[in-house]
């Protein structure tokens, strides 16, 4: 087996840098949008409860939360996908991509 040059393994650490962050940075936005999905469903329950809202609000209450809820989960469904994929690559070897 071939030995990495020295710019070769330059590419292979910046890549491996860069990796980390955007995993880093996904897994940041995924438990904060969590969080908000989470938020948003204890928010509804309480509205639920307050006998303040006529049925007509509390309904375009719920088409907002649930739009908003459903978005934040099509959203982090993605970005699970690509945090799974990325792991995916940080544990490949990588020296298939430099023809080894």
């Amino acid at each position: 087996m071939k030995e990495f040059t020295k710019l070769q393994l330059s590419y292979l650490q910046q890549y491996s840098r860069n990796n980390e962050k955007l995993l880093f940075d996904l897994k940041q936005i995924l438990d904060t949008q969590s969080n908000a999905i989470s938020e948003i469903n204890d928010c509804w329950k309480k509205l639920c409860k307050t006998e303040k809202h006529t049925a007509k609000m509390a309904n375009l209450s719920l088409d907002n939360c649930n739009g908003i809820s459903t978005y934040l989960f099509n959203q982090n469904t993605s970005l699970n996908e690509i945090y799974k994929k990325s792991s995916w690559y940080k544990t490949t070897n990588l020296a298939s991509f430099f023809g080894y």
